[in-house]
């Protein structure tokens, strides 16, 4: 009896946990056919696929940026370069190199449209002995009401360096007062008899100075550029001399050689344009006296 009846909790025991676990398979599988609404697929539907503009290139990325340099265009200046300073009326100061010159200067300069008034005379200058410096100089400027004010430095110029430093800068500071542009000119080159020591070496130096320390307001200009380092008659070797024996003065052709670089250095300063030379190199300013005296001073080299 006590045999039967294990058997048969056994069986009891055994039926029960077999129908526990058919419950828990039947609750699993409902579960999991029907899934809840809320929840997140694991893998996004192809009907539907996703967006992302952080990976997509732009299609309206601009083109990188190329700088290209035409040699047909002219660059403008620099915040650290100078205009052109204004010009239209110009008075033109020196002693007897100067005087030779100016004849055919003021026809160069004319030609160009500018007004010309001269003031060049044998034996001037800022500082020579018995003048009345500076003032003379100062008032001449006003009378000519000249925007733009040349001065050719020579010989007459030659003396003590302390009152030629202070009495060139005076004459500067006069220019700059009236409103004008100073320009100075470098003489040409002089015979070796007649070069003075290194006198008129300095008299360049001390002009290259002030147009430093009054940049933009005056300039120096250098007639070696035309004429070279030494004294030659005949610088083009044609038999027309352009200078006088003398070692100093100019003939007609030397006068006219020194106004075409002068304008074209000018130009390069001051708002003007220069006029081609076939205008005025051959005009009447060659047969001026001055050319002729003595007599027979500039006649062609034998």
């Amino acid at each position: 009896m006590m045999t039967r009846r294990v058997r048969s909790d056994r069986t009891r025991s055994t039926a029960t946990v077999v129908m526990l676990c058919g419950v828990i398979w039947f609750t699993v599988a409902c579960s999991s056919a029907s899934p809840s609404s809320d929840a997140t697929p694991l893998v996004t539907p192809r009907s539907t696929p996703a967006t992302s503009t952080a990976m997509r290139p732009s299609t309206t990325a601009e083109p990188p940026v190329t700088t290209v340099v035409d040699s047909t265009v002219t660059v403008p200046p620099t915040a650290t370069s100078t205009p052109r300073r204004p010009a239209s009326r110009v008075v033109f100061f020196g002693d007897s190199v100067a005087y030779d010159e100016s004849p055919a200067i003021r026809a160069a300069l004319e030609a160009s449209g500018l007004a010309v008034e001269i003031r060049a005379f044998p034996g001037d200058g800022l500082v020579p002995a018995a003048r009345d410096g500076i003032n003379r100089y100062e008032a001449a400027i006003a009378e000519s009401n000249a925007d733009v004010v040349l001065y050719q430095i020579s010989l007459w110029d030659l003396g003590d360096r302390t009152s030629l430093g202070l009495t060139y800068r005076a004459f500067a500071n006069a220019v700059i007062r009236s409103g004008a542009t100073l320009v100075f000119i470098t003489p040409p080159p002089l015979s070796p008899p007649q070069q003075q020591n290194d006198n008129l070496d300095w008299l360049e130096g001390l002009a290259d100075t002030l147009a430093s320390d009054l940049r933009g307001q005056v300039f120096a200009v250098h007639s070696t550029q035309t004429w070279g380092t030494k004294f030659v008659i005949d610088v083009d070797g044609d038999g027309s001399p352009e200078r006088k024996p003398d070692g100093v003065h100019m003939c007609p052709d030397g006068a006219a050689r020194q106004a075409k670089w002068l304008t074209d250095a000018l130009a390069a300063l001051l708002a003007f344009e220069p006029a081609d030379e076939s205008l005025w190199e051959a005009g009447p300013w060659r047969a001026d006296a001055r050319y002729s005296s003595p007599e027979g001073i500039c006649a062609p080299l034998q």
